[in-house]
């Protein structure tokens, strides 16, 4: 059994691992109960959500799949607005800002392209 491919999973877990332990620091400081800390940052990484963009910008509206508390809502907030602060960039080279948001299921309004497409189908 070759162990080339193994190794590389390996270090890919080890790396996201050690990412999202990174990324939890700020969160973790704020937020300050560490009973459940880690579940409510990995709700927040594992959300699903819309990715708009255009040639100046790219937006990602994260839909939080657990209904959490206004006081946990602001707090996620917060981390979002502070890694915003920091101007990440979309990595295809453009340099477009990447900026996350929460939004509420109540918030997302879906459009079909085509009318005949819902009638017919």
């Amino acid at each position: 059994m070759k162990g080339d491919r193994k190794r590389l999973m390996d270090t890919l877990k080890i790396l996201a691992r050690n990412l999202f332990y990174i990324m939890l620091g700020p969160f973790k400081s704020d937020y300050d109960n560490y009973r459940d800390d880690h579940v409510i940052f990995r709700s927040l990484t594992a959300s699903s959500g819309l990715v708009e963009g255009d040639e100046k910008q790219v937006t990602c509206r994260l839909l939080l799949a657990p209904d959490y508390p206004p006081a946990i809502r602001r707090l996620l907030s917060k981390y979002l607005q502070d890694w915003n602060a920091n101007a990440p960039e979309f990595p295809d080279g453009s340099g477009r800002p990447v900026t996350l948001e929460l939004v509420t299921a109540e918030g997302i309004q879906v459009a079909l392209p085509n009318k005949e497409f819902g009638a017919n189908h």
